[in-house]
C-alpha cells in the first residue's frame, strides 16, 4: 500500500549539509551528521536547495515554483515526478513531512 504524500516537507538539518557540485543536471550532498554523500539528479536538488534556503514548503508551493510551465499540459504526471523526487530525498533523511500551521 502506498501512503499519500505528506502536505509539506521541510528540510531536517540545512546546516549539516553542504554542496559539493551543483548545476541543472544533477548536485553532490554531503550530510555532515551522517557522514553520507549522496548524487541527486537536477530536480531534486532544486527542491532541496528550496527548502534550504526558503524553509518549509507544501507540495503545491514547490510545485510551482520548481515545474517548468511546459509540464502544465500533464500536470499530474509532472506532480508524481516531484513527489518522487521528494519521497527519494526523504528516504536518504534529507528531508522531512511538513504540516503547515492551520
Amino acid at each position: 500500500m502506498t501512503l499519500p504524500p505528506p502536505p509539506g516537507w521541510r528540510c531536517r538539518a540545512a546546516h549539516a549539509l553542504r554542496t559539493l557540485a551543483w548545476d541543472t543536471e544533477a548536485a553532490v550532498v554531503h550530510d555532515a551528521r551522517s557522514g553520507d554523500t549522496h548524487l541527486i539528479d537536477g530536480l531534486a536538488a532544486q527542491a532541496l536547495w528550496q527548502l534550504m534556503r526558503q524553509g518549509p514548503a507544501t507540495r503545491q508551493e514547490l510545485a510551482a515554483l520548481l515545474l517548468p510551465a511546459a509540464a502544465a499540459d500533464d500536470a499530474p504526471a509532472a506532480q508524481r515526478l516531484l513527489d518522487e523526487r521528494l519521497q527519494r530525498l526523504f528516504q536518504r533523511a534529507l528531508i522531512e513531512p511538513w504540516e503547515p500551521a492551520r
